[in-house]
């Protein structure tokens, strides 16, 4: 009777182990039957919250035989956690399983799979099922599982503390906002299919690029600390405030692409040492009565950001910037004593400000209207100025409406902020872009011209008031420049000009010139290839010490009823200046 009974559990799937054991299941999702493995070890209790590792297979493999290469389960019983193996949809003419793990990859799924949403599905699933601790839910991936696990953590930044992949990438533009996701990525450098320094043509970052965007991502404080490197590994360390968001790059440096096996490296063993100290803190279970205060969006100047160097970084992604397709940030700009910023996100205005406790989740300013550009801070952050239309309460317009947009202002108040009220004389022809310097004197352009060259124009801050705009004295050439960045002092500024020979609508580059101590103006000089690329780059800000440019790239203009992409970068400006300027 045992041995009927025992083959009966095996034919349903169940395998005992102990008073745990693993039982294959299935989920419909997007009208797909999605099977997956899940193993409960023997000290489970149900009430008592437990903690959950989803295990994904590589390309062509399985949940079932993931599960019996990585021994997971036997750290499971060890230690007390649930493991959970999903199966990939088959793809492809010989139908192999393969994770819609972001770049390519959804491009080659066309819309026909979304993991990011079946996980989501699994994990309220599981939870239902079972008593999952929602600050420990983790996931391990391998090669295609290791997209996966990046992508997760990408996109699901809320429901992931912690995620180890192993032979895999970033891809481009995929973090959104949300919670700190810890990591620790392994790698061989001699892997020949996902190479070390990335995939660029498959949409996928190098490896060190990669963790240094998901350190940044974690407003990581530190520079890397070396905590190992022999002959066979090199493992780095990308502290983050109170251990929540640490990035660790665990580098194989003799090692393929093929997951070393537990005599090699044990990775499985290796990942849940790290998943059990990095549980996430910001999910609350307790009770109303007993919660704790809710955490600071970000710490620290600038946003608890890594500060770039010579070459521009995405600004404070995950953070400010949702580096995904079709999303929108643009002119960052930060008030004189560094506390306070506000940017656009597709054409509203945002801001957020620096507190005791921390910084505050940016929030969209209601008084202003839909289609705002060129968003811009008083030195006191109590004044925003923009260019913007009349407000009104109608729903907003899919195409701008020029009429009425002009420079406006809008004013701190106790309940908020007041509606944008014109400027007036002298910026009823200013063009869209502008800049405000320490003193409150605004630089900005005048009339929307791009044929005529020069145009730059100064309107200095005189007895609580615009004083007549002064033509800047700058010899362009023939760059057709446009929406001035001043820095704080007026010492210097940046640019933009589509470039010679180019139209309306296609390249630009960034340009830097020099105030000269008798007034004058050195020619512009172009920022080089590190700053300007094939797309276009527009909105330069000065940062309040003058130590870093904050400006956009994008991939075209936000004019469109479906915007282009943009993000806001920033970049060292030391090497742009000389030192007598810095």
């Amino acid at each position: 009777m045992r041995i009927l009974f025992i083959s009966l559990m095996i034919c349903l799937g169940v395998v005992q182990t102990g008073l745990g054991g693993t039982e294959a299941k299935t989920l419909v999702h997007g009208g797909r039957t999605r099977p997956y493995r899940v193993h409960i070890p023997p000290s489970y209790q149900e009430g008592d919250p437990t903690a959950l590792v989803f295990a994904l297979h590589g390309y062509s493999g399985t949940a079932a035989s993931f599960e019996k290469r990585t021994g997971f389960n036997r750290i499971a019983d060890r230690e007390g956690f649930i493991v959970v193996y999903p199966n990939a949809m088959p793809f492809g003419p010989k139908q192999k399983q393969l994770w819609n793990g972001g770049g390519i990859y959804e491009i080659w799924w066309a819309g026909q799979v979304d993991d990011v949403s079946f996980f989501e599905k699994l994990i309220d699933t599981v939870s239902t099922d079972y008593t999952i601790d929602p600050n420990r839910i983790f996931v391990f991936g391998n090669s295609s599982g290791g997209f996966m696990a990046h992508h997760l953590g990408a996109r699901l930044p809320d429901r992931f503390a912690a995620i180890a992949p192993w032979g895999s990438l970033l891809a481009f533009n995929d973090f959104v906002a949300g919670s700190p996701v810890s990591v620790i990525h392994f790698h061989g450098a001699q892997d020949k299919g996902v190479l070390y320094n990335g995939l660029p043509n498959w949409g996928f970052y190098g490896v060190e690029h990669g963790i240094r965007l998901w350190a940044t991502r974690n407003r990581c404080k530190s520079a890397p600390i070396v905590i190992r490197d022999d002959p066979n590994t090199l493992v780095r360390r990308w502290a983050a405030p109170k251990g929540e968001g640490d990035v660790v790059l665990y580098k194989l440096k003799n090692h393929g692409h093929s997951m070393p096996t537990p005599a090699t490296c044990n990775l499985p063993e290796i990942a849940w040492t790290f998943f059990k100290n990095h549980p996430r803190s910001n999910v609350k279970t307790q009770s109303s009565e007993t919660q704790s205060p809710a955490k600071p969006f970000a710490v620290g100047p600038y946003l608890g950001q890594i500060p770039p160097g010579s070459t521009p970084q995405v600004f404070a992604p995950g953070l400010i910037c949702d580096t995904r397709p079709r999303r929108w940030e643009s002119h960052g700009h930060f008030s004189a004593d560094g506390n306070t910023f506000c940017f656009n996100r597709l054409r509203y205005v945002y801001i957020t400000e620096n507190t005791d406790q921390g910084w505050t989740t940016p929030e969209r300013i209601e008084s202003i209207p839909y289609h705002s550009y060129s968003v811009c801070l008083s030195p006191d952050a109590n004044s925003i100025y923009v260019r913007c239309g009349p407000f009104s309460k109608l729903k907003r317009r899919r195409t701008p409406n020029f009429k009425g947009f002009c420079l406006r202002r809008c004013m701190r108040t106790s309940e908020g902020w007041s509606l944008p009220e014109e400027l007036g004389a002298p910026f009823t022809f200013a063009h869209a872009g502008f800049s405000v310097a320490a003193n409150n004197s605004i630089y900005f352009k005048y009339k929307f011209s791009f044929k005529k060259q020069g145009g730059f124009w100064i309107a200095p801050f005189v007895g609580n008031t615009w004083s007549q705009a002064i033509n800047v004295p700058l010899e362009m050439g023939n760059i057709r420049g446009c929406c001035p960045g001043i820095a704080p002092d007026e010492s210097f500024l940046v640019f933009y000009s589509v470039k010679p020979g180019a139209q309306l609508g296609t390249e630009t580059n960034l340009y830097l010139t020099l105030r000269q101590p008798d007034g004058a103006w050195t020619n512009p000089k172009n920022m080089g290839p590190k700053i300007n690329s094939e797309f276009y780059e527009h909105g330069a800000r000065i940062s309040p010490d003058k130590k870093y440019l904050f400006f956009t790239r994008s991939t075209g203009w936000n004019l469109r009823p479906l915007c282009d992409t943009g993000d806001i970068y920033w970049v060292e400006l030391k090497e742009h200046l000389p030192e007598s300027y810095r």
